[in-house]
């Protein structure tokens, strides 16, 4: 705290560059003070004024009063400045006493605890000591050498050690005397200045010198250690150091000897000024304490209280302790008291000023009077309730209201309900322009009198004030960025803050009584910012992973799940409709049940991005990239009776193509048979043979092999499909040779079953041998664009009319094995489904909502629609979702009924076998067969694998229900069990859950997390017997106990976190490296791992070549968003080399292009982005959020 008094004035703060701490001198620190305290009194209890030198003096810290002397001499502001002569008090403000600092003078120097006893110590480093011998010197049970007479000590060691052979030798003295002369001997041989000998050393010492008094001077207490480091040569010790360094990496013999010196260079090289010599600010002196400073006494305030007593800080009582002790060992050293009372005297005075500064870091804690450990200086200034966190980075401000939350349901995802009377406060400015703008008030006076009457014409006035007004909602504890967020406020009656159900997972937040606080951004720039930064509608993706953080749950994914159920045998099974206003139109009238199955003509709005979706990335470059596989993959190709329904059912006229290949052939891959999709073909063509005047049937072959004997007979797998092949002319024909070596172009044509050409594709192709070589990528590009090619052609041919494009899996290396398109087609699904699809963007293809929508998958097609369709149409697609759940799920009047809760029949016998298998491990045990660790292993085993059996049954029994359909035929389909439909659509609870509620609860752990041997058999429907229920909560405790002390360890580890990545922020736009990382695909494909996750996002670092001639598939520094990663899929690549933040070679922080994608916005990060920060924080939050969550299963073993 020096270079600064704190007396002078700063004219203008801003102009403050730099806030400098080094150590205060005690020059310093008198300096800065207004007088010396030497009294521990604080004030007088007769006259309630402060005593005269003491920790409250007026004449050291200023007046008590305003413009007033302690004395009353000087009175009123006319006295400005004066000093009474009287009482020597200055007339002033009282709020001088919250600046003016004193100071108290040490008999004897003390060590500052943060130097002397914080790892490393300093103190300890500086003089090549450790901690333990410098605390035996500092609390004076062991001497510290200061001087001594280097030639008279080596005169009397040799004299010693001769002494010591010489009785050895002659054997002359008693074997306890010998020892004796050994040890006067060793001590003489190590001494020197700074070594520290004990009380007994010091003795013999002074018993070996006695004829020569002055040649050793020892000490112990403050003064030795500070005139050690006053005489330190510190540059001279660091050149010292720097060769010993030096030295041990020439001869590397000491690792814990390099490190040591290392910490002890460190220390010595920060006392070292820019000139390598020692500061004269900061010297190593200064770390011990002569003079300690005494904070203002408003800082550390005397309060009255009723009854006449006085509640007082904690700091007065520690400085009392100082004082006093300060004042008695400076009338012991006046008195010339026995060393051993000084002594004392010394090592209390320094425990006392350990205290004030660290109450508690060493030795015994000071206690008040209720036991309570007194809070020091450093108490007061570190935590979370320190003076920094919780007043400075802390305040209170103003504009800001606090209430409990309620559910919102009818709010839109921009809004949020504010009570009108916190409105009306936290507006009150804003009202008192508007009020005068319209003339309603004339004065700002007549304004608070209308606001304070709460008139009409008030409310009339606020409404006014708060349109596109946004407000910012936060709840503690702020964990990440979306802990705060704005809204446009919507006022309500009541006094609780209405938050809109979708933002309920940002915010962590729930309606059990939860708070959130209110902040009103005033300016312009302000609200600007909350709208374009912070509104909900714009935080609508995860800064962690980039997925949409507005997921519906609870009630609205049960609604939606309801609704988008399938129920067999329900009302309207069966019936076709035109539109989804038709079914509408139907469900309305009640013609139709929400869960009956019906088959529905759609519209395809959005007919492109239909076939990129279903075929693969046809629209660009017209490939496909596959991945070549055995001919097994081609075997379970077909086309599903449901389409062969759909087709016989069509109104118009309907070409089918069947896309297969003769025969693909690479150094180790077999040949693959297309003729399977001729053959298939053959078989719905007889399937549906009474409508073939409508149905146009082709099937288009190629192959890559020049030999057609050789591959007739590879592929040929019955009658049908050399017949098929006869009509075909020669698939390839060579036309050109291209140089550099013999390279044949060759050309793959496309034939129909009867043998008319529809595609010519010209394809490179290199020759060996006379025979052509197509490696893997070749043959999958030769393919992939005879086959975009065709499907061109037959797309141009009959776009008008319904096409269905069939082909194998394998050749699309894509999503469906068969790709409808149309502009309307018929489809089977439920009346639910199409009412959901009727809010959904018309982009999204239906197939993404044809199915039972849980939470994950409602949450897939949330991220699609965001991806697609862009923030808005996400934003009102999800407040959609979210009045459709809510509906729904009070329509299906889900609830929970102990009948649900269904106890499997084969329970019984389960668990009776499993007793009987325990008392057969139990016999062998008894009988020495197996140790008291394997048969706790088995039965361990045993129970769990029973615990598993019983929760099988049971979710079997539960999850399949029959139905009586409308002629009397009983089915099985999934069940409509309350407790089993929450669980299977993500609404609430899970498995575990539903085995302790109906099946059994199993193996429960003990508190230390080793497992219970017996395990509970009873559910919660059965009931729990008395000891059941004491091992049941005997672990459930500890999870509730743990949560607090985690929460704490988690919230720690993200603001160390924070701490360290702070200044990690986008600085520029590209580094222009070209180096990065490389990662090997075919590694995540293995471990089926999230491949797309870790590379969408990111920019290459070199370009990557096309699988088939010397093109190039993408750029370097092109980034990968979906569409290239699809590319890069589909092409089979197996290496990428990506730009990373690890090779970032950015001078300061980091560049744009090697960090990415900014995740929460879906697009490549801004410049000035705090990218360490949003890093610590996803790694934070979800650590916090997981040890807060509650023990839900209360104690139940995991695993198994």
């Amino acid at each position: 705290m020096s270079q600064y008094n704190t007396q002078d004035k700063v004219d203008d703060p801003s102009k403050i560059k730099v806030v400098k701490i080094g150590l205060a001198s005690p020059k310093d620190i008198i300096f800065n003070s207004s007088g010396e305290v030497k009294k521990p009194e604080t004030i007088n209890y007769r006259t309630f004024k402060p005593e005269k030198e003491g920790l409250f003096c007026a004449r050291i810290f200023g007046p008590v009063k305003d413009w007033e002397c302690l004395c009353g001499k000087y009175k009123r502001q006319k006295h400005r400045n004066i000093t009474c002569e009287k009482c020597g008090v200055q007339v002033t403000l009282s709020k001088e006493r919250r600046k003016r600092t004193g100071h108290i003078k040490l008999a004897d120097p003390v060590a500052h605890i943060w130097f002397m006893k914080s790892l490393p110590s300093r103190i300890g480093n500086l003089l090549d000591v450790s901690l333990r011998n410098l605390e035996n010197v500092l609390y004076c049970e062991a001497f510290m050498i200061s001087e001594l007479n280097e030639e008279v000590v080596k005169e009397r060691a040799e004299e010693y050690a001769a002494k010591y052979d010489t009785c050895r030798k002659e054997k002359e003295l008693p074997k306890v005397e010998l020892e004796e002369l050994k040890a006067h001997r060793d001590l003489l041989k190590n001494l020197a200045v700074g070594v520290i000998i004990s009380e007994d050393e010091h003795y013999l010492l002074d018993e070996i010198f006695s004829d020569t008094p002055d040649v050793i001077k020892a000490g112990m207490g403050g003064r030795v250690i500070s005139d050690r480091l006053k005489n330190m040569d510190i540059a001279g010790e660091v050149q010292k150091l720097r060769q010993q360094l030096r030295d041990i990496a020439l001869d590397p013999l000491s690792a814990a000897n390099q490190r040591r010196f290392t910490k002890r260079l460190k220390v010595l090289e920060a006392f070292l000024g820019p000139d390598g010599e020692v500061s004269r600010d900061h010297r190593p002196e200064y770390m011990m304490l002569e003079v300690i400073p005494v904070i203002p006494p408003d800082l550390r305030p005397l309060v009255p209280l009723d009854g006449g007593r006085f509640a007082t800080s904690d700091l007065n009582d520690l400085y009392r302790r100082v004082i006093n002790r300060n004042n008695r060992l400076r009338k012991l050293n006046e008195l010339a008291a026995p060393e051993i009372i000084i002594r004392n005297e010394r090592r209390m005075l320094q425990e006392s000023v350990d205290a004030l500064f660290d109450n508690g870091r060493r030795g015994k804690t000071f206690s008040g009077p209720n036991k309570r450990p007194l809070r020091s200086l450093s108490d007061m200034l570190k935590g979370k309730n320190g003076r920094f966190r919780q007043n400075l980075l802390g305040k209170r401000v103003d504009y800001s209201g606090r209430s409990v939350i309620v559910v919102g349901p009818e709010l839109r995802l921009h809004q949020c309900g504010l009570p009108k009377r916190m409105a009306l406060e936290l507006f009150k400015p804003f009202i008192y322009h508007k009020l005068q703008k319209k003339e309603l008030a004339k004065t700002i006076k007549d304004a608070k009198k209308a606001v304070e009457s709460k008139d009409d014409k008030v409310w009339d006035i606020l409404d006014e004030v708060i349109k596109e007004h946004p407000v910012m909602l936060n709840r503690a504890p702020t964990l990440h960025r979306l802990g705060i967020q704005a809204f446009e406020p919507i006022l309500t009656e009541g006094k609780a803050i209405n938050l809109h159900p979708l933002v309920c997972s940002a915010f962590n937040a729930d309606f059990d009584g939860d708070q959130m606080a209110v902040h009103l951004p005033l300016s312009i720039e302000a609200q600007i910012e909350a709208r374009v930064l912070m509104m909900s509608t714009n935080n609508i993706l995860s800064p962690a992973d980039g997925r949409p953080i507005i997921l519906p749950s609870q009630d609205i994914v049960l609604g939606i799940y309801y609704m988008t159920r399938a129920r067999r045998g329900s009302k309207g099974e069966g019936r076709m409709f035109s539109s989804i206003a038709e079914v509408q139109a139907a469900y309305d009238n009640n013609e139709v049940h929400l869960q009956a199955p019906i088959s529905v003509r759609l519209d395809i709005h959005n007919f492109e991005r239909y076939i990129a979706d279903t075929l693969g990335d046809l629209g660009e470059t017209h490939f496909i990239f596959g991945v070549d596989k055995t001919r097994r993959i081609y075997s379970t190709f077909h086309i599903h009776r449901g389409q062969i329904n759909q087709v016989k059912n069509s109104s118009m006229e309907i070409d089918v193509a069947g896309l297969g290949m003769l025969s693909v052939g690479g150094p180790g891959y077999e040949p693959m048979d297309g003729c399977e999709v001729h053959l298939q073909l053959l078989r719905v063509e007889e399937e549906v043979q009474n409508y073939d005047d409508k149905i146009n049937f082709a099937s288009v072959l190629y192959s890559q092999d020049n030999d057609k004997k050789d591959s007739l007979s590879a592929l040929s797998t019955g009658s049908e499909g050399v017949t098929a092949l006869e009509v075909l002319n020669g698939t390839y024909e060579p036309s050109h040779l291209v140089g550099h070596g013999i390279q044949i172009s060759w050309r793959a044509r496309c034939y129909t079953v009867r043998g008319r050409v529809i595609a010519n594709i010209d394809v490179e192709c290199a020759m060996e041998d006379d025979k052509p070589v197509l490696d893997v990528r070749m043959s999958s590009a030769v393919r992939v664009q005879v086959l975009a090619e065709a499907i061109k052609v037959l797309r141009e041919k009959y776009k008008d009319r319904l096409n269905v494009v069939s082909a194998p899996a394998g050749i699309l290396g894509y999503r469906g094995q068969v790709a409808w398109e149309a502009r309307k087609y018929i489809t089977n699904t439920t009346v639910g489904r199409v009412l959901f699809y009727s809010i959904v963007p018309k982009q999204i293809p239906f197939h993404h909502v044809d199915k039972d929508l849980g939470k994950k998958a409602l949450g897939n097609v949330i991220d699609l629609c965001y991806r697609e369709c862009g923030s808005k149409d996400a934003v009102l697609f999800a407040d959609a979702v979210m009045g459709m759940g809510f509906s729904m799920s009070t329509r299906a009047g889900i609830s929970i009924c102990i009948d649900d809760m269904k106890i499997p029949d084969s329970k019984r016998e389960i668990i009776q076998r499993a007793e009987e298998e325990v008392l057969k491990y139990q016999s062998r045990f008894n009988n020495g067969y197996l140790t008291e660790n394997e048969k706790y292993n088995h039965v361990v085993d045993l129970w769990t694998n029973t615990t598993n059996t019983v929760a099988q049954n049971l979710i079997k029994e539960i999850s399949v229900e029959s139905f009586e359909l409308q002629d009397g035929t009983i089915v099985e389909g999934p069940s409509f069990n309350s407790i089993y439909m929450m669980v299977d659509s993500g609404a609430r609870g899970s498995q575990t859950q539903i085995r302790q509620l109906a099946g059994m609860r199993g193996l429960m752990s003990k508190p230390n997390g080793e497992i219970i041997e017996t395990p509970i058999t009873a559910n919660f429907r059965e009931g729990l017997s008395v000891l059941q229920y004491f091992t049941s909560t005997h672990g459930a405790r500890k999870g509730l106990a743990d949560t607090a002390l985690k929460t704490a360890n988690s919230g720690y580890l993200t603001r160390r976190l924070v701490d360290v990545v702070q200044d990690v922020i986008i600085t520029g736009d590209d580094c222009g490296t070209e180096a990065g990382i490389q990662y090997d695909l075919l590694v995540f494909k293995e471990k089926k791992s999230g491949l797309e996750e870790k590379i969408l996002g990111r920019f290459l670092a070199e370009d990557i070549p096309a699988p088939i001639g010397d093109g190039v598939l993408l750029h370097r520094g092109e980034m990968l968003d979906e569409w290239n990663v699809n590319k890069i899929m589909q092409a089979d690549i197996q290496h990428v080399k990506l730009r990373s933040v690890l090779r970032c070679e950015m001078g300061w922080g980091i560049c744009a292009k090697c960090y990415g994608r900014d995740l929460a916005r879906g697009r490549i990060v801004n410049v000035g982005e705090a990218i360490g920060v949003i890093a610590a924080q996803s790694i934070g939050e979800p650590g916090t959020q997981l040890t807060m969550r509650t023990f839900h299963i209360g104690g139940a073993a995991q695993g198994g």
